[in-house]
């Protein structure tokens, strides 16, 4: 749900809502205009740059003006009219009716006086261009039938009797365009010299100055400031809020929107963010509509992705956005020069020396040490643009440390930063963390709906990415639980070999990897063998029954095996039961086509005496067999892109192989039953050399026989 309650950037009105130490300054202006003796009018600037509270001062004068009894405070907002006639009309009306309202005379009304008065600045400003001669005759024929004198002293003296103070606050005239701006202006100057009457306008003095600057003197900044020199009498630049008040009050709304959505930064999260907010961004929120822009923007935001986004990297980059709109359309346009990208090498020198004139180019116009605090910002919130000032690396376990921690420096996570939505394809990660948190409680069949759906919605590849990093998290009863299940659901997994250049970077491969890293992060080795073994039992296929017995194989090279290869003998045990007994009266070359060289390979390896019993039991019932053992062994490859391997040739490699295993004068025995010796020696060797055209028994068959004469020869 979104927060349809954003902050409206509302003006403070009372006391209780001061956040910046500026009700005393209103209060201070106030007792001088309500304590002032003299009955000349005045007029007072508030100046204050765009979104520094200058509309809070006005309230506040006006809400202690407003404990005065003899004082009447009117607003004008002059953004409602679009001619100056109009204007000139509308604050006659507005003067009218809060004199009428407050003033009661047994004479004539105030409103019929002022109408009277109003008739004689009822003409439009010459233009240039205009016809100057056209609005001097209007002005003479009113002025001709209007004594103004008699009218404003009548005016006056009916305020004066009254003993009545008039306020007239006037907001907002930095927003008006150049010519709304000199009427405003004009308008002041006619009516200013209304006895016991107070102007107070609030504007950017800087950007008035600018724009009457454009219609008076030489057309810059000074003359604009000369002209309201002249205008305002009493000129006041409202009290900078405070960088620690600013912060308070960012640090106050923030905790209203986590509150809201009942949301809870990490533990050293939320220290994390005041860190990098306070170093490298508070001092760029200097107004509080500045503030209110940038909160607003995270009760958008924060709602949108709580769950799905590491909360300190969203709001950094969202203050990024209000403070530094440059830099942060660079980022999002340009996530190469700041994320792991399999296109580019991460130590690419050229994209370095690129990201880091890029970055030179947008810090122009800022002094050295923002530019320092800005890269220091960004290689914090994107640890690999590090690499490009400083010599250093970043290794697979810190990448995957973003990734498990939504950081905005993943390549999974970084769009999600700007498009603020899971992507169509991505899996949620509020939907899967709420499935590894019911794992516990949920039925096989519950969970194993829940990963259908959440492939479904995404994709395997995906998912056990996802898994694959949660893994070293998971409870050891638990972790059993799920492994159980996904062992006899693989086909969810594909292997799809077209799109992998190795079968461990597929889901099923990765797949076999998680159950690999599960049993061999438990510390309990009765244990890990019982569960090994347990899963190698399973009705499972036996393809991926052996990418499980692949990695669990201890290996010579690799420091910590799980098992030592006698403890390892009886995993192959179980396995070489269970296949057998699947085979039935099949033999394993029948059996099992495509895992039959995992068969040989392992049980050669772990038992073979008992191989080479029932090999020789096997090709001495049936010779064909022979050609069936030399393809098993024979070479396989895969281009990037195929569906399924080729064989190779057979070559001497392959052959010393075997021959290591079973005598060669008895397999060339068998051969010559299927193949005479005669037949084989009169065909010359050929080699295929990964030739598309598949290898005949025949051609395998007299490989192998090339290698047994040369054999014989060394002898």
């Amino acid at each position: 749900m979104i927060n349809n309650d954003f902050h409206a950037d509302k003006p403070a009105s009372i006391e209780s809502e001061d956040k910046f130490q500026r009700y005393n300054f209103a209060r201070r202006i106030a007792e001088t205009i309500a304590q002032k003796q003299n009955c000349d009018g005045i007029i007072i600037g508030i100046y204050g740059a765009w979104g520094e509270g200058k509309t809070s001062v006005l309230n506040f004068i006006d809400s202690e003006l407003s404990k005065v009894n003899d004082v009447i405070c009117l607003k004008f907002n002059p953004w409602r009219y679009s001619d100056e006639n109009s204007l000139l009309i509308s604050f006659f009306n507005v003067l009218t009716i809060a004199l009428d309202k407050n003033l009661s005379t047994g004479k004539e009304k105030v409103g019929e006086i002022i109408k009277k008065y109003s008739r004689l600045l009822k003409f439009d400003i010459p233009i240039i261009g205009g016809n100057i001669g056209e609005a001097a005759d209007s002005i003479g024929s009113v002025m001709a039938e209007i004594d103004v004198e008699d009218l404003k002293k009548r005016v006056e003296q009916i305020i004066i009797d009254s003993n009545k103070k008039l306020v007239i606050f006037i907001d907002d005239i930095d927003r008006l365009d150049k010519y709304e701006i000199h009427s405003i202006f004009r308008l002041v100057k006619l009516t200013a010299d209304f006895y016991n009457t107070t102007y107070i306008l609030s504007f950017d003095e800087e950007v008035v100055s600018k724009s009457i600057g454009e219609r008076y003197g030489t057309g810059d900044l000074e003359s604009g400031k000369n002209f309201l020199e002249k205008i305002i009498q009493v000129p006041l630049t409202i009290p900078k809020a405070q960088p620690e008040a600013l912060r308070d009050y960012c640090f106050e709304m923030i905790n209203g929107i986590y509150k809201v959505y009942n949301i809870e930064l990490p533990e050293g999260e939320g220290r994390r963010f005041v860190s990098l907010f306070t170093t490298s961004l508070l001092n760029k929120f200097d107004t509080p509509r500045m503030v209110v822009r940038y909160t607003n923007s995270l009760s958008f935001s924060i709602p949108l992705l709580a769950g799905e986004a590491n909360m300190v990297d969203l709001m950094i980059i969202e203050a990024i956005k209000i403070v530094y709109p440059y830099i942060y359309k660079f980022i999002r346009e340009n996530p190469v020069y700041f994320i792991p990208s399999h296109l580019l090498n991460r130590d690419d020198e050229k994209k370095k020396e690129l990201v880091k004139k890029e970055i030179d180019n947008l810090c122009t116009n800022f002094s050295n040490k923002e530019k320092e605090s800005i890269i220091e910002l960004l290689t914090e919130l994107f640890p690999l643009l590090e690499t490009a000032y400083k010599n250093i690396s970043y290794p697979d376990w810190k990448i995957t440390g973003w990734y498990k921690n939504k950081r905005i420096a993943s390549q999974k996570y970084f769009n999600r930063y700007f498009t603020y939505s899971v992507i169509k394809g991505e899996i949620s990660d509020i939907s899967f963390e709420q499935l590894v948190s019911n794992l516990s409680t949920m039925s096989e069949r519950e969970i194993i709906d829940d990963i259908k759906l959440l492939i479904q919605n995404s994709s395997a590849d995906n998912f056990i990415y996802k898994l694959r990093n949660v893994e070293a998290d998971l409870h050891w009863d638990i972790a059993k639980k799920l492994v159980k299940i996904l062992v006899v659901n693989t086909e969810l997994f594909p292997l799809n070999p077209q799109n992998y250049l190795f079968e461990s970077q597929s889901p099923k491969g990765q797949l076999a990897i998680f159950i690999y890293q599960v049993i061999k992060k438990h510390n309990n080795p009765d244990e890990q063998l019982s569960f090994s073994k347990e899963i190698i039992n399973e009705s499972i296929p036996l393809e991926f029954t052996f990418d499980i017995v692949r990695w669990l194989n201890p290996k010579e090279e690799e420091p910590n095996n799980i098992f030592t290869k006698e403890i390892f003998q009886e995993i192959w045990e179980i396995l070489l039961k269970r296949i057998l007994k699947e085979a039935d009266e099949k033999d394993i070359f029948e059996a099992f086509p495509e895992e039959s060289y995992m068969i040989c390979k392992f049980w050669e390896g772990f038992g073979r005496d008992e191989f080479n019993k029932y090999m020789h039991k096997l090709i001495d019932e049936n010779p064909q067999k022979s050609i069936f053992l030399l393809r098993t062994y024979l070479p396989r490859f895969r281009a990037m892109g195929d569906d399924e391997y080729r064989d190779g040739d057979f070559n001497e490699k392959t052959y010393k192989y075997l021959v290591s295993i079973l005598d060669k004068d008895y397999i060339v025995d068998a051969i010559f039953k299927v193949y005479p010796k005669a037949e084989l020696e009169k065909q010359e060797v050929i080699w295929k050399d990964r030739d598309e055209v598949g290898l005949t028994d025949f051609e395998m068959a007299r490989q192998y026989y090339h290698w047994y004469l040369l054999d014989l020869e060394e002898l």
